[in-house]
């Protein structure tokens, strides 16, 4: 149900491996010997699980169970099976997502909206849960979710003051809820719906209540094949603090948790926590001050989490190793869900108006480079909006609107516009699970979740992963904007790569520039790199395999005639990619050497530089301009891939280690290519 058609996808990468390419195949229908184990048939409901299961999390700290721990009561098991509502197909998507009561909405029942996004580009509605009244009439809802395997769906019942709050197990198939748990405690119930790994490597359903003003159950969790026993968690107590949001765990280990200030009253004027938590021991294992934090992002490798502030401006970047705000950049009012893109270079935040004066009507979203840590675009959403999806092949950003009851659909590369999606019942949505169904080998389907509020999960996760690691492999061509200012044309930095015969390289095209710089378009007809554009801001990925025969291939900028080209050299040489494994014993580590440059008037204050190979130098860059310097080397490999910027007036130091590439080089500044420092290294 769009409200204009879609235009074709734009892809991200190049030729032979595109930053797509990894997800799509990986969410393919096809890939069913990667598929979870096949679900119970849905007619029957399952069997309790038995008490010899042991858990990973045995017994809470208080009390004999975890439901009483949590004030949490199985209200009722019904009798979920009948005919089949929904009837997925192998090589089908499928696309769930809440309809609450709240915001306006003209549903009065609140639901799950259920569409076939097999086809993006063609949103068909398929189903709108029909519950009994008295789990749906009159309730809301700001999450919901599905197994692993997408058998069941789990949708919580919250802010009724006539009702307890309550979360509804559903049968995946029949759409019969199975069953009801029922809270005791005063407050509004459930809030967010995560799926996540735990430390076992086994898929679980964490429930986190609307813990406003101390008022909830805290966060606890589900295991969906033991009869969707609750199994673990942390209350109040145990987390001190105010739990909103969780991360969902990353490696297995932690889960990080935005804790706002207690008092709703005292939002944005006492600064609440990100608290890390051994997933294991449900301990609190770190701690770092966030005023009002909120959404919550974490990058693959657990070494990163960006943090909204819900009642400011600004989204924090956190190292979570030593648990410190490293960054911070300013967004729209009210910041609220952020979400990462594939590839981690890019952070789609939701303004949603939460900060005070703007009345929860915020409608952009603020795109931040990750690297760089700066706003490179700002694009207007619906009104109101709480989370940021990724589609599992990576191609879009969903932004679901709370008071308009839809979803607004960008191409997360291009950052264009593409559609809305209305709910079909007119109620609110908050945010939303993909499913790929796939043949179980046994006549039937079987669900796999691939991408979720927390990000990506499943095999797109690993297909994310893949992606990962091939960037930070990857040979990174930087195309440096020519400058009437300083006298230079449009290249590639470096111009030159050396790559032996046969051999496959990944290349990583980066267009670092201004908004105000003219779209690109790059072609290597004797290199086999088909032709693509890049924007700036744009990064693209191709999978290199060279010829079996020595040569040099070219890679130009067709849309730029007077562009330097890159050129390719495929050769035998030492310093040739990819370049052969270290056998030797590592020497001696080296003193220490101080290089100290000063940038003025766009000017390095150093016109040459001596350093040695496996020489140790920490650089220290003072920046006496307005405008932000960088350092990066023209030859593979003679520097991190960019050093930190420097911004107008500050100092920063960086180490690095010459490697063993003796010649000649140049160092040069990214942003002002006239910057340039001759540079020799000595054996």
């Amino acid at each position: 149900m769009w409200s204009r058609h879609i235009g074709k996808p734009v892809l991200l990468a190049g030729t032979a491996l595109t930053l797509v390419g990894l997800v799509a195949a990986a969410c393919s229908g096809g890939q069913s010997k990667q598929s979870p184990a096949a679900p119970a048939p849905p007619a029957a409901a399952p069997a309790a699980a038995s008490a010899a299961q042991a858990g990973l999390w045995a017994k809470p700290t208080i009390g004999t169970s975890w439901p009483d721990y949590f004030g949490v009561q199985l209200e009722a098991t019904l009798d979920a099976s009948g005919p089949k509502q929904l009837n997925p197909k192998p090589g089908q998507m499928y696309f769930y997502t809440n309809a609450g009561t709240s915001w306006g909405a003209t549903n009065t029942k609140n639901t799950v909206e259920v569409f076939d996004v097999t086809d993006m580009t063609k949103w068909k509605p398929v189903a709108t849960l029909n519950l009994p009244d008295e789990y749906s009439l009159g309730y809301s809802s700001h999450g919901a979710t599905v197994s692993a395997d997408g058998r069941w769906i789990y949708l919580q019942a919250m802010a009724n003051p006539a009702k307890p709050p309550r979360l509804l197990v559903i049968d995946g198939f029949t759409l019969k809820p199975y069953k009801i748990y029922k809270q005791t405690l005063p407050g509004f119930g459930g809030h967010h719906l995560n799926n996540f790994t735990g430390p076992d490597g086994h898929e679980y359903i964490m429930n986190v209540d609307f813990n406003w003003n101390r008022g909830g159950a805290g966060v606890w969790v589900i295991d969906p094949d033991k009869d969707h026993a609750i199994v673990g968690g942390m209350n109040l107590q145990d987390f001190e603090g105010n739990p909103y949001v969780v991360s969902g765990d990353v490696q297995g280990k932690f889960i990080y948790v935005a804790m706002p200030t207690a008092s709703a009253a005292l939002r944005g004027k006492i600064e609440g926590t990100l608290a890390k938590v051994d997933m294991k021991t449900w301990k609190v294992v770190g701690e770092v001050p966030v005023l009002d934090p909120i959404g919550i992002s974490v990058t693959q490798d657990g070494k990163i989490a960006w943090v909204n502030e819900g009642d400011g401006q600004k989204v924090k970047k956190i190292d979570l190793e030593k648990m410190a705000v490293i960054a911070e950049v300013s967004t729209g009012p009210g910041p609220w869900g952020n979400q990462l893109s594939c590839d981690e270079s890019k952070l789609y935040v939701a303004d949603k108006g939460e900060s005070a004066g703007y009345g929860q009507q915020g409608r952009t979203m603020t795109i931040i480079d990750t690297k760089f840590n700066i706003v490179t675009n700002v694009v207007p959403i619906g009104r109101t909006t709480d989370h940021i999806l990724l589609s599992p092949d990576c191609k879009y950003v969903l932004a679901n609107s709370n008071a308009d009851h839809n979803i607004w659909i960008y191409e997360a590369d291009t950052e264009e516009f593409v559609a809305k999606v209305q709910m079909p019942s007119g109620g609110d949505p908050h945010g939303g699970t993909f499913v790929q169904w796939r043949d179980d080998g046994k006549g039937g389907v079987v669900g796999e979740v691939v991408s979720q509020l927390v990000g990506l999960r499943g095999s797109a996760r690993q297909a994310q992963q893949t992606l990962i690691k091939a960037i930070q492999e990857a040979v990174t061509l930087r195309i440096l904007p020519g400058s009437s200012f300083a006298g230079t044309v449009t290249s590639f930095g470096p111009d030159t790569v050396k790559v032996r015969p046969g051999a496959t390289v990944n290349l990583l095209f980066s267009y670092a520039s201004g908004t105000g710089s003219p779209k690109m378009t790059v072609e290597g007809k004797d290199a086999k790199i088909d032709r693509f554009d890049i924007a700036p801001g744009q990064r693209h990925l191709v999978k290199f395999t060279a010829p079996s025969s020595p040569g040099k291939l070219q890679v130009v900028i067709t849309s730029d005639p007077k562009a330097k080209p890159l050129t390719i050299s495929v050769e035998e040489s030492a310093t040739a990619l990819p370049l052969p494994a270290t056998t030797t014993a590592p020497a001696a580590a080296p003193a220490l050497r101080t290089i100290r440059l000063t940038a003025d008037g766009l000017k390095w204050d150093a016109k040459t530089l001596n350093l040695k190979v496996a020489e140790k130098v920490q650089f220290t860059i003072v920046n006496k301009d307005d405008e932000k310097h960088n350092l990066v080397g023209l030859q593979v490999g003679l520097l991190p891939g960019v050093s930190p910027d420097v911004n107008g007036g500050q100092t920063t130091s960086f180490e690095w280690t010459v490697p063993n590439a003796p010649g000649t080089s140049k160092f040069l500044c990214t942003y002002h290519p006239a910057m340039v420092i001759d540079v020799t290294i000595a054996p």
